[in-house]
Order: structure tokens, then C-alpha cells, then sequence
């Protein structure tokens, strides 16, 4: 009886993506079980059990404002001159903190409520908010809310919601609406209400292992309590994927402008093989390619006509803000505008985590002819009229600045000689620690390790914070910016007539220094500290021993890994100095065959010729079998090279990923 071959068996992609997903979750599981955290899905059910036990509605007044915070959501109330604000995050240099708080500030009182409910829905950041007026299906008018993140305190796990919510806005109690063919979990997205129904575009999806960027757009039609997805049919255009965008709606148009993401170059370095048949081994430079992904501010316009739900990219005429993400916007519908406020722009580098520059700029954006300006304070007439005089000399220069402007065009004029002023004052105003309020405040200097330029009344450079409009009032709450290496998260309230466009007033003042910020040496010193100590709430003192056993594993883990990559420079560079002296006729590591034998040539043809005396094609010939001799024979060496070389690029990708966890975490999240 003959015994069947065994062929190799085709490899299952399932059970193939199955077993690469069991071990991820087994490195997960060890990773947290030894940092002492708990799942993050655990941590959430432990919240909305502890959410559930509340009985009832609980409503007062606070006696201090809101604590600083980005990336939450801010609306005003359809039926009432209050503002309401939801959720956020603050980052302090060791921990992400999430709210779930739901707050009320009284425009005419000048009070803020704070509301607990039973039913209040798990903290959260980078979700949407939309207030909507009374309807048959929300008599008292509602707010609905939509998606979001939370992440745990290291930000080394991370969830996305795709949950929906509606806030009552007599009886303060939230609703989970259940309706399973939603988007799929996301943040950054942005939702609008258009003709009784949300529309959802964009998002994103990050677990730390993988990242999406999601273009599809979703409809929940408040008439029937259902979700549906836009369908989009073959060659037409679509946006690209993106968060942190901006979205407005008007009449049956829905703008989407700008964004946020990340993306593979467009172009990846030629591909290159060793010349044997069948390898498969990256380059060097594709190894790298591989890790390699770029941040990208959009810029562009786009249009959803919601009565063919077809897309189309938008030309806009004339002036438009430099490229940025982080920017905040609010509509103006009455006036067929939108007003846009700060942002971020970061400037990347190929060796470095780059740089980032903040903007406190206001613009305005028309929907109907959509085009853009940029918007400065008005001097008040008297002023006007007291520079003429001292400026008269230079009158006519300047005359069309100084005019009064009719009633059409006094919603909101750009003086230009009013702009340069404020750029003057930018300049020689210094580091401020508070912001300006209407009535003066004492200025305090910043710490000298921390720099923000301000305006005199004017808000702060900022990115992510959140606007709202009552009537001709504009407000402006929180927001994040990052000086020296820190991110300040603010907790400022500013509000300006946007009718006359006179001056800013603060509302709530900050005191910037105030503000905790844990360095990363404090946060090593305090881990040394509490080595001892085991438990994810650091307070376990009964397994105190087992703590100090702990930590002297980790400090034989940590002295075995130096020791490791200690000697891995050391052989490499052994071996590439020997390589090195016999470059003449030794293969380079990730150089192919060809390569090869194109820059030793004349050195195989004079060996081959010494040997064989033929000449021309013969002697080539020889020639390239001899480098075929020496490339095979110094290919185990060249791989151990290689391998050791990857290992290394990798390893300092891994390093330099980890170091810019907590700042790209927020970097991104806050352009979200």
C-alpha cells in the first residue's frame, strides 16, 4: 500500500486572520495584565453599572465653571438662550481624563447647571451634537447625540461608540435609541440636521493596531427611527476619507469642508530583488515605506445635493484659509454663513515628530457664493475719527478703511488698517498667563518653559474648541494648544457680536499656570516611587512583596533587553566594517545581484580574464558567474545583516511611535 504525498496544504484566510486576531489578544491580555489595567470594555460596564444605581435626576447650580476640556461637543438649545455642552477630554501629561458631564449656561444669568441623570450616556470625546426644535416625535424639543471615543487613562486601549442618544430637554433624561444599522463605531465624524434628518459623514476607527478613515455618509430619519447609507454608484465622485472636517447644511446642499487624516505615500520606492527567482524580501527602503504614514490637512470643498445624494467638488473664488485642521465652526443660518475659528497646522518632518503652528483667526465662510474672509475688529467711530485727525498727512492712503460702512456691509467688514494694528499688538504684547476680559485682569508671566503669544482681547491661539451662536452673539468655550512640549487645555469662555464686531469679551477667565502638567520625568520619578505598589488603582498594600518581586523582573527584563541590543550594533558593525574593507568585490546588504554586478564589473572581468583570457561576451559572462559565486556565498551573512538592520529600524519605529503615543494621541484626536 503507497503512502499519500503530502502536499502543502493551501493556508485558510480565515482561520489565518482568526489565529493572527487570538494573538493579539493574548499579547493584549499580557500587556495588561502587566501594567495592573483592566479591560477597557470592563472598565466601561463597571461605569454604566455605577451610571445605573443613580435614582434620579439631580440639577444644580455649580459654583465654579466648567473644568478644562477639548474635543466635546457644545450646542445652544432650541428653545431657550442656553447653552449645552456634553463630554470632552483633557490630557495632563500622564493621563487622558474623559467627561460625561452634561452642563447649561444661562446666557442672561450668566449661570451655569451642572445635570446627572441616571441615564446619562459613558464619557466620551469626539462624538456630535445636534439640537433640534419641537416635533411630533420630540415635543419638548431634544438633543441627539451620536459616536465618540474613550480610551483608558495610559491611552494604551482605546473604543469607539456607535451608539445614538436623545436628551430631553424638560425632563433632562437621555434615551439610548436602539437601531442596530447605524455607521459603524467612529469618531471624528460630524452629523447634521437637514429637512428632519441626520446626516452623518466621515470618522475615524483607531485601535492602536490598525487605523480607518471612513467617507461614507449615513441618514437616521427622525420621522421613523431609522438609519440608512447613502449609496454610491460606480465612478462617481466621493470625498476623500477623512475627520475633523467641517459640515454645514443649507437649503437641499450639505458642504463638507477640509479635514484630517493619515495615508500611505503615494509612491512607493521601486521594488528590488536579490536576482534569485522567488524572493520575496523587502528592501530596506521598503521595510521602511511599510511603517511609514503621513498626516494630511484637506483643503478641498465638497457637496452633497440631498435630493440626488450625489457628490461634487466645489471651486471656491478667491481667498481661502491657509491649510490646517483643528478648526471650529458654527452656522449662521439666518445670514447664509458660517464663521470658523482657529486650528493647527503641523509641519512634518522625515526625522522628527515636526512642529505645530497655532491660529486665532476668524473667518467667515458665505454659503451662496461660497467664498471666504478673513474677519479683524472694527474701530468705534469716535477712534475712527481721532486717527483721521492724527493720521491726516496719510489720509488718503488709507481712506477706504476708515469710511462708515452702509448697513449691508456693517454685519461684518475686514478693516485692514485695523488688522495691522492687531498684528503690532500680537507682536509686543509677550507671554500672558490669563486672557483678557472686558473689565482688565492682573497679567501674571507664564512658567519660563511655557510661551503663548495672545492678543489683547482676543481669545488664545487654540484648536478643537467649540462655538455656538444666539442671534448675533457669538460664544467660544475651551479648546487645547500645545507651548514647549506641553498641551495646555483651556477652559476660557469668550462671546462677540458678530453684527458690529467691536471686541471680544471674557466671559470666564483662565489662569493658564494653574493648570497640572506631568512631565515625563516627574511621571518616571513617581513610577520609581510607587514600584512597590500593584492593583489598578495603585492602593493594593497587602501585595506590597509581590510588587517589589515584580519589579525586580522587570528590572532584570529591562537589563537582559539592554544587554541584547547592546550587542546587536556591535556584531552588525563588526561585520559591515569587514564588508566594508572587501566592498571591491562583496555584496552591500539589501543590494541585488544586478546591482551588484554592475558596480563590480571590472573587477570580475579581470578575474575571469586572468583565468579564461576570453574577451567581450564571453568574458562578461565569466565575469557575472564569478559575482553570482560570491553573491550566493555571502548571502548568509548579508540576510543576518539585513535581518539585524530591519530588526533595528523597526525596534527605533516602535520606540519613537511609543514616545509620540500621548502627544500624537492628542495631536490627531484634537484634529479630529
Amino acid at each position: 500500500m503507497t503512502k499519500k504525498k503530502k502536499g502543502n496544504k493551501a493556508k485558510n484566510p480565515n482561520q489565518t486572520a482568526k489565529k493572527a486576531e487570538r494573538n493579539e489578544e493574548r499579547k493584549t491580555q499580557k500587556m495588561l495584565k502587566e501594567s495592573g489595567e483592566e479591560d477597557i470594555e470592563k472598565i466601561l460596564a463597571a461605569l454604566e453599572l455605577e451610571q445605573k444605581q443613580k435614582t434620579a435626576v439631580n440639577e444644580r447650580v455649580m459654583e465654579a465653571p466648567p473644568s478644562a476640556r477639548c474635543n466635546f461637543s457644545m450646542v445652544l438649545h432650541p428653545h431657550s438662550p442656553e447653552l449645552i455642552l456634553f463630554g470632552g477630554e483633557r490630557f495632563n501629561g500622564d493621563k487622558t481624563i474623559f467627561f460625561q458631564d452634561l452642563m447649561f449656561y444661562h446666557i442672561d444669568k450668566n449661570e451655569w447647571r451642572i445635570v446627572d441623570s441616571p441615564t446619562t450616556p459613558p464619557p466620551r470625546s469626539s462624538h456630535q451634537m445636534v439640537a433640534l426644535p419641537s416635533h411630533a416625535t420630540h415635543p419638548n424639543g431634544c438633543v441627539l447625540l451620536f459616536g465618540g471615543e474613550f480610551a483608558s487613562v495610559s491611552q494604551s486601549q482605546f473604543y469607539h461608540y456607535r451608539d445614538l442618544w436623545k436628551l430631553d430637554l424638560v425632563a433632562n433624561t437621555w434615551l439610548k435609541i436602539e437601531e442596530p444599522k447605524g455607521p459603524s463605531p467612529r469618531s471624528g465624524h460630524r452629523m447634521v440636521n437637514q429637512k428632519h434628518k441626520l446626516i452623518v459623514f466621515g470618522g475615524f476607527h483607531d485601535n492602536l493596531k490598525s487605523c480607518e478613515y471612513f467617507n461614507d455618509t449615513h441618514i437616521f430619519d427622525l420621522d421613523t427611527y431609522h438609519w440608512s447609507k447613502v449609496p454610491i454608484p460606480p465612478n462617481q465622485p466621493v470625498p476623500p476619507a477623512r475627520s475633523g472636517h467641517q459640515m454645514m447644511a443649507y437649503n437641499n446642499n450639505i458642504f463638507v469642508f477640509g479635514g484630517y487624516s493619515k495615508v500611505k505615500p503615494d509612491h512607493p520606492p521601486a521594488s528590488s530583488s536579490s536576482g534569485k527567482k522567488g524572493n520575496t524580501k523587502p528592501s530596506q527602503k521598503e521595510a521602511a515605506f511599510a511603517l511609514t504614514e503621513k498626516g494630511i490637512e484637506h483643503s478641498d470643498l465638497w457637496c452633497l445635493d440631498t435630493t440626488t445624494w450625489r457628490w461634487s467638488q466645489c471651486k471656491t473664488p478667491g481667498f481661502q484659509p491657509s491649510p490646517r485642521s483643528g478648526f471650529s465652526m458654527v452656522c449662521q443660518a439666518p445670514k447664509k454663513r458660517c464663521l470658523f475659528f482657529g486650528g493647527v497646522h503641523d509641519v512634518e518632518n522625515d526625522d522628527e515628530f515636526g512642529t505645530s503652528v497655532f491660529y486665532d483667526d476668524l473667518f467667515e465662510f458665505n454659503l451662496e457664493t461660497l467664498r471666504w474672509r478673513q474677519l479683524t475688529l472694527r474701530k468705534s467711530k469716535a477712534k475712527g475719527k481721532s486717527r483721521r485727525k492724527r493720521n491726516a498727512p496719510n489720509q488718503t492712503a488709507n481712506q477706504s478703511n476708515v469710511h462708515e460702512p452702509d448697513e449691508e456691509d456693517a454685519e461684518m467688514e475686514v478693516d485692514e488698517e485695523e488688522e495691522s494694528d492687531n498684528g503690532g499688538d500680537e507682536e509686543s504684547s509677550g507671554a500672558h498667563t490669563n486672557v483678557q476680559s472686558q473689565q482688565p485682569i492682573p497679567q501674571q508671566p507664564l512658567p519660563v518653559d511655557v510661551s503663548v503669544e495672545a492678543k489683547p482681547n482676543w481669545p488664545v491661539r487654540r484648536m478643537n474648541c467649540q462655538m455656538a451662536i444666539n442671534g448675533n452673539k457669538l460664544f467660544l468655550f475651551g479648546g487645547v494648544l500645545e507651548a514647549n512640549e506641553r498641551e495646555i487645555t483651556l477652559s476660557d469662555l469668550w462671546s462677540i457680536d458678530v453684527n458690529k464686531m467691536d471686541e471680544w469679551h471674557c466671559v470666564i477667565a483662565m489662569d493658564i499656570t494653574s493648570q497640572e502638567w506631568i512631565d515625563e520625568k516627574e511621571h518616571s520619578d513617581s513610577d520609581s516611587d510607587s514600584s512597590g505598589r500593584s492593583g489598578s488603582d495603585g492602593s493594593g498594600s497587602d501585595s506590597e512583596g509581590s510588587g517589589d518581586d515584580e519589579s525586580d523582573e522587570e528590572e532584570s527584563k529591562t537589563v537582559a533587553k539592554k544587554s541584547t541590543t547592546a550587542s546587536k550594533p556591535h556584531s552588525r558593525q563588526a561585520l559591515k566594517k569587514q564588508l566594508l574593507e572587501q566592498d571591491e568585490y562583496t555584496p552591500r546588504p539589501f543590494e541585488p545581484l544586478k546591482d551588484f554586478f554592475a558596480r563590480t564589473g571590472d573587477y570580475w572581468a579581470k578575474q575571469a580574464f586572468d583565468v579564461t583570457q576570453k574577451t567581450g561576451k564571453a568574458l562578461r559572462k565569466d565575469g557575472f558567474e564569478l559575482a553570482q559565486d560570491r553573491f550566493a556565498e555571502m548571502r548568509a551573512t548579508l540576510e543576518l545583516i539585513e535581518a539585524e538592520e530591519l530588526a533595528a529600524q523597526k525596534e527605533e519605529e516602535e520606540r519613537r511611535l511609543e514616545e509620540s503615543k500621548h502627544k500624537d494621541k492628542h495631536k490627531s484626536a484634537s484634529r479630529r
